[in-house]
């Protein structure tokens, strides 16, 4: 089994560290023997469907600005992973 970390927008919303979580979660996995993959998500780029878990950190004004509108366009993305996943 390998856990599928998506990072959501890692360039435009990361000024509280969010890059540094996403080693900590990789190296917490990697420790215990347990595969993963992460792969970055930006604006324009589709969410990948075989997703485990999704991280997002907060921005700048201007990197919220950035990302709000793909956002919005994911959303309906989003809702079917959070049921795919309970």
């Amino acid at each position: 089994m390998t856990i599928h970390i998506v990072h959501l927008y890692p360039e435009e919303m990361n000024i509280y560290g969010d890059t540094g979580n996403q080693i900590v979660l990789a190296k917490r996995l990697e420790w215990r023997g347990i595969n993963y993959k992460i792969s970055g998500v930006g604006v324009g780029d589709m969410l990948p469907k075989d997703a485990d878990l999704i991280i997002g950190g907060g921005g700048q004004d201007a990197g919220q600005m950035k990302v709000e509108a793909d956002l919005i366009k994911k959303s309906d993305q989003l809702f079917y992973l959070v049921r795919l996943l309970y």
